[in-house]
């Protein structure tokens, strides 16, 4: 599974895919909802995913919220910002 978001930097007219990267546990997962990246300082910015799975008829849900210190061009998990729930 790939999870991509898209960037532009001219206002639409072009855009980058840009790979995020998912723990390999996840690969069964699929994305149910991401929210929109916000600003959290100079270049820095954050959002979430929400994966989900269902295992035994039960949905398994994991968030994950991505950093990028360089603007958006490449995007990290915030390994303190993984949650878990069913």
């Amino acid at each position: 599974m790939e999870t991509v978001i898209y960037k532009t930097s001219d206002g639409g007219k072009t855009w980058s895919k840009i790979l995020l990267p998912v723990p390999k546990s996840y690969k069964k997962y699929y994305v149910m909802s991401a929210n929109v990246p916000v600003l959290v300082g100079g270049k820095n910015y954050t959002f979430t995913v929400e994966y989900r799975e269902l295992i035994n008829n039960k949905t398994v849900n994991h968030v994950i919220t991505y950093k990028s210190n360089d603007g958006r061009n490449k995007w990290e998990i915030s390994l303190d910002q993984i949650l878990f729930y069913i």
